[in-house]
């Protein structure tokens, strides 16, 4: 079986000139997602935006543009005009990248597009060859989706749903309408019974509003639940049972809005938990170091969960 080729775009637009690594929100963060693109060797990443980098690795190209000339891309689509007041709203318009961007694409058998605050782990030990020969579609929220580079699948976001936003609307409307996934797309794919596949079990998609590390995406969610890479792959621990008895292999750790300390910077092996270390030993070393930042946020958990027992009792008393 041919292995197919791929492509992912970021389109970052930060509207303030400058270098993309000296972007405050890009110093920590961007150098671990980068790392985990390049650990993704036959994976092509492009990243499109009005911020200055070299890049020098084999799998990510960087091309400058600047804001006027992305809206005149996208102004391509018919229906328009359209304009982007907010770097926010170029969320809305990823699922037309493949009609925005075809003449950057049109070497690839499937493009994509994805958030700027996700770790990947190994992509294609996930979406394997025989799921990509099989589906069109690949993935269901904003995070991270694949699409087949052909017309019909590159015209899809034009279709009306009976249900979803229309994208003519969606495009046209200053406010973020989240047109990628559930008020758009999703509803766009059901009607028109598109090849499409998506496992939210095998992504990490993290909850910015509790300590504990609580994930939307999965109906259980431990006592304790933290992830590491190892330098090509990610992974999901899950307490109780013994903190090192089973790993499950992630697509991606998707860490919104959510303020880590971060202790590493290039490593390619590190453990997520309240922060981001890195590995010194191998896993099954159990070393301390990794052991002591479990034990804290387990500590923290069961905080948590003491206090919410506390007010789901008492909240009738507090509201009386």
């Amino acid at each position: 079986m041919v292995t197919k080729k791929i492509c992912i775009l970021l389109v970052y637009f930060y509207m303030g000139g400058g270098r993309l690594t000296d972007n405050n929100f890009f110093q920590k963060k961007f150098p671990l997602f980068m790392n985990s693109c390049r650990a993704n060797s036959t994976i092509d990443f492009m990243v499109v935006t009005d911020l200055c980098e070299d890049g020098r690795d084999k799998n990510i190209r960087y091309i400058h543009m600047e804001l006027d000339d992305l809206i005149e891309r996208i102004n391509t689509i018919p229906g328009g005009p359209y304009t982007i007041q907010n770097p926010y709203k170029i969320c809305d318009f990823r699922p037309a990248w493949g009609y925005v961007f075809h003449d950057l694409l049109e070497d690839y058998d499937f493009w994509g597009f994805c958030d700027n605050d996700l770790i990947f782990g190994d992509i294609r030990s996930i979406f394997t060859d025989m799921i990509l020969q099989k589906y069109d579609v690949l993935g269901r929220l904003g995070h991270f989706q694949l699409f087949r580079n052909n017309c019909d699948i590159n015209t899809l976001f034009m279709k009306k749903s009976q249900r979803g936003l229309y994208y003519v609307e969606a495009f046209k409307e200053e406010k973020v309408l989240q047109f990628d996934e559930g008020r758009g797309m999703s509803h766009i794919l059901n009607e028109n019974n598109v090849k499409w596949y998506y496992d939210d079990s095998v992504i990490a998609d993290i909850s910015p509003l509790t300590e504990k590390f609580v994930e939307f995406n999965i109906s259980y969610n431990a006592i304790l639940q933290t992830y590491y890479c190892d330098g090509k792959a990610v992974f999901r621990w899950k307490m109780p049972k013994t903190i090192f008895e089973k790993k499950q292999n992630l697509l991606y750790v998707h860490m919104q809005k959510r303020k880590l300390e971060i202790l590493c910077n290039d490593e390619d092996k590190f453990i997520i938990n309240y922060r981001i270390c890195p590995l010194s030993e191998p896993l099954e070393y159990k070393d301390c170091f990794v052991l002591r930042d479990l034990m804290i946020q387990l500590v923290k958990t069961l905080k948590y969960n003491i206090y919410f027992k506390w007010f789901t009792k008492n909240i009738m008393k507090i509201f009386k």
